[in-house]
């Protein structure tokens, strides 16, 4: 058709049969006799002609005007609209939304050409996000941003300078690709790698961390407790003497009484036995001997020192297990082992400490050390601590029998999250008032509990009945409920509502319908864990 066509100066021929008479002759606009064409046709199968406006899922060809106009449904305006080429032809388009200003939960944008419904849009975020956001197209109105479930978004799914993909329903967006979706497979790969590295780091700690030095809170490396089972060892052989002085006394030795020493034959000082009757024989045949001396006291008196030219620092008195050879003792395992005889006079082995030594290289030394208990040939508690047990920074010491105290306790390298606890007293609740409590952590609390008590029978609920107090403050008209709470270092800071009848409301036991709790039968308290 010419260009020059105005709809609104022609006319078509509509005929009834194949002649055109007065009676059956009839004369439209062409452009309607197209859109009727395409209809027929199917193209326009949901079309409805007339002057009364159909379901607004159809296509509605307004006969209030001449030449009758097009339209649809725009569910951002919810008015009919008139059918553009933006509108019939780039639905399937993705178009840009520019950020304008806002905020990451309040994002503000320019209103595209052709905003609709059921289209495909871009936006790049100048902030990140929080929690629950909206988009406000100026010139148009507020939008929620949702996950395709209708859930609200998590924390930093806008991301600034991140590109979303969104998908406008008409009364609210959608977020196509969710970050959790997408990240999940890298964060799960780099978790694997943190955990991985994280792992290897704490076992070379294990290995190789000198005394004293932690590993972490609590905890210390091999070789800090190689030291100590040197010094607990050393602890016990400085004790044998008052534990001989401490023995049943035997005022008149015989020759048969028996002492032990170490046999220097072979150079191998094996553990042998020597009757007083045989020390008498090899003391008289010294030049000096104890004939017809006497012994002052059953006890040694005097020190035991140390000569130091090593410059590692010394915990008391060495004790040293000496393998006597030249070249390097290695995979031998030094062993300090404990017997004792069964009820049919056999020895049993009943615990061992031993160290197996695989390399003495100067500075790169390796000691694996074991500290054991068995009991019929089955591994038994390898030590068991008679006292509590805490490290040197811990408040308050020793706990006491049975007990472990430090500054942080950790699962695997990671540490538990909630370290402390602090409870309230039963607070009174008062309308529109403040409390300040003192929480005493020593630092701001992860989690705040409230749990309200009741001091009345109330909603179905008993007398001193606890309900954990889960709601957000509200204002509904000119009431105020719930609570609002500030928490920091010192503090719990609470600022109750000013409804003045009850500021805290419940569901009613076995209805679930709202009830309010006056304010002079409910009680509240705080928790506070970090």
């Amino acid at each position: 058709m010419a260009t020059e066509f105005d709809n609104a100066l022609h006319w078509g021929l509509f005929l009834t049969g194949t002649t055109l008479t007065g009676e059956t002759g009839k004369y439209v606009r062409v452009s309607e006799l197209v859109l009727s064409a395409l209809r027929a046709t199917g193209v326009f199968s949901n079309m409805v002609d007339g002057i009364v406006a159909p379901d607004i899922d159809r296509l509605w060809l307004d006969k209030n005007f001449d030449p009758a106009i097009l339209k649809e449904w725009d569910a951002t305006g919810a008015s009919w609209v008139p059918m553009t080429y933006g509108r019939l032809f780039g639905r399937a388009a993705v178009d840009k939304l520019a950020v304008t200003g806002g905020t990451g939960n309040a994002v503000v944008v320019s209103q595209p050409a052709g905003f609709q419904a059921a289209r495909l849009y871009l936006m790049t975020p100048l902030a990140d996000n929080s929690g629950a956001a909206t988009i406000n197209v100026s010139g148009v109105g507020t939008y929620p941003v949702k996950y395709g479930d209708g859930s609200d978004l998590g924390a930093v799914e806008f991301k600034a300078g991140r590109q979303a993909v969104l998908f406008f329903t008409g009364t609210r967006f959608e977020v196509l690709f969710p970050l959790a979706l997408m990240s999940a497979a890298v964060v799960a790969a780099q978790a694997s790698a943190d955990a991985a590295a994280a792992s290897a780091l704490l076992s070379q700690k294990y290995a190789a961390n000198p005394e004293d030095v932690e590993v972490g809170p609590g905890l210390y490396s091999s070789r800090h407790y190689l030291a100590k089972v040197i010094a607990y060892w050393s602890l016990i052989t400085n004790t044998l003497g008052g534990w001989i002085h401490g023995a049943t006394d035997k005022p008149t030795p015989t020759g048969a009484d028996e002492i032990g020493i170490a046999d220097s034959a072979g150079g191998l000082w094996g553990l042998k036995k020597l009757s007083l009757a045989n020390l008498a024989g090899w003391l008289s045949s010294l030049t000096q001997t104890l004939t017809n001396k006497t012994l002052d006291a059953a006890r040694l008196i005097g020190t035991i020192t140390h000569d130091k030219t090593d410059p590692v620092p010394v915990f008391g008195p060495i004790l040293d297990v000496f393998w006597d050879r030249i070249g390097a003792a290695t995979n031998v395992v030094y062993q300090v082992a404990i017997s004792t005889r069964s009820s049919t006079n056999v020895k049993r082995l009943v615990a061992a400490w031993g160290a197996a030594v695989s390399s003495v290289t100067n500075g790169a030394e390796n000691v694996t050390f074991y500290w054991q208990t068995i009991t019929g040939g089955t591994l038994a508690t390898r030590m068991q601590l008679g006292a509590g047990l805490f490290t040197a920074n811990a408040t308050g010491g020793d706990k006491g029998s049975d007990t472990i105290n430090a500054k942080g306790f950790y699962v695997d390298g990671v540490l538990i999250p909630f370290q402390k606890e602090f409870v309230s007293g039963l607070q009174t609740v008062t309308a529109a008032g403040r409390l300040t409590i003192a929480h005493g952590l020593g630092f701001t609390p992860k989690l705040i509990i409230a749990e309200l008590v009741l001091t009345a029978a109330v909603g179905g609920y008993a007398n001193g009945d606890v309900i954990e107090y889960t709601g957000a403050p509200v204002a509904f008209a000119s009431f105020g409920y719930g609570q609002t709470i500030r928490k920091t270092t010192v503090n719990i800071e609470v600022q109750y509502g000013d409804y003045t009848s009850g500021i805290y409301w419940l569901h009613v036991r076995n209805t679930g319908a709202p009830g309010g709790i006056p304010n002079n039968q409910v009680q509240i308290r705080f928790k506070a864990y970090g």
